[in-house]
């Protein structure tokens, strides 16, 4: 169930009473449901015969969250489409298709949308802890299925005074993730890491999308704070424990088009870890975005360009590109 003011629940459907169930503040939580159980809701719902691949794929996209799979059934079974059709639509729509309730039409239902229930517990924790809020904003860009504790820890060393995380005690980040436990945002992993459910941070996104790009580079500071990668073995471990957080910043930094010095250094390190580890397409993806930002701070024909374009020609002569390869190297060498 979804906890609301005082005794007053959101309904849920009888098989989603087979999921499992934690307390929380005011009610009880529904948790993600197995594979084999979200598809079949996903089936039931839509009264559509079994597409295995495909329905695996929406169900985890989703999250195997029983009310967005339910909502996602009633779009299948009311537009009379495929599943593989709905998950095409769902990529490019999800900000809409997350805000539309339920079907009328539906044998169950629920009273609120996904994104409206969670909003109101956004509200709420916004008024208990403003730590708690900012967490939660700033995790909406990294790798929710694990958010490591030590990036929390590390604000007040590398966040400005702006921001709470920057005077953060050990004590306030648990009081601040104990507050979002208590509204199900988050969830608490072994070893003391949060997860962060993909569709709670869709919806933080949205909820904050003027300010999104502001939100966004205090995460990427604590990522590329974690991730050093300078070809050193010693620090391999580490860079791997992060490398899903560095990806996840590097694509919305990409997006947001960042351009700040953090941005620059992480996708000249995910660049040169690609690299080493034999993925040339995403090194390049990652060396030419470096280019483009080191070109507008510090000219076409600065020291520090060349050696991004050195960088460049390097992935190029690792897999193969001589021709390419030689182009960069030359260019690098007359700067």
């Amino acid at each position: 169930m979804i906890p609301r003011r005082g005794n007053d629940y959101v309904l849920i459907t009888s098989r989603n009473r087979e999921c499992n169930e934690r307390p929380v503040a005011g009610g009880r939580e529904v948790e993600e449901m197995k594979e084999g159980e979200a598809i079949e809701l996903l089936m039931k719902c839509a009264r559509y015969e079994r597409e295995e691949q495909d329905s695996k794929t929406l169900v985890a996209m989703l999250g195997y969250l029983p009310l967005a799979i339910e909502q996602a059934a009633g779009f299948i079974r009311s537009k009379r489409i495929s599943v593989a059709r709905f998950t095409a639509i769902y990529e490019t729509n999800k900000s809409e298709l997350l805000k539309r309730s339920p079907s009328l039409s539906h044998k169950i239902y629920y009273r609120e949308t996904v994104a409206t229930t969670w909003k109101i517990s956004f509200a709420e924790v916004e008024q208990q802890d403003p730590l708690a809020s900012e967490i939660l904003r700033l995790t909406a860009f990294l790798d929710g299925a694990k958010i490591q504790i030590e990036l929390l820890q590390a604000g007040c060393k590398v966040l400005d005074n702006e921001w709470r995380l920057s005077e953060a005690t050990d004590l306030s980040i648990e009081d601040a993730l104990g507050c979002l436990l208590s509204y199900s945002l988050v969830r608490r992993l072994l070893g003391d890491d949060i997860a962060v459910h993909l569709l709670v941070q869709e919806i933080v996104r949205e909820s904050i999308a003027k300010d999104a790009s502001l939100y966004f580079e205090p995460a990427l500071k604590l990522i590329e704070s974690q991730f050093p990668w300078g070809g050193d073995l010693a620090n391999l471990n580490t860079c791997m424990n992060y490398l899903s957080q560095a990806r996840s910043c590097a694509k919305y930094g990409i997006m947001f088009e960042t351009k700040i010095y953090e941005m620059h250094s992480l996708l000249n390190s995910l660049g040169s870890f690609c690299n080493a580890h034999g993925q040339y397409d995403e090194a390049i993806t990652y060396d030419e975005r470096a280019l483009k930002i080191e070109e507008k701070a510090s000219g076409v024909d600065h020291i520090n360009t060349a050696d991004t374009i050195n960088n460049l020609g390097s992935t190029y002569d690792s897999q193969g590109k001589y021709d390419e390869a030689i182009t960069h190297y030359e260019r690098s060498l007359r700067i």
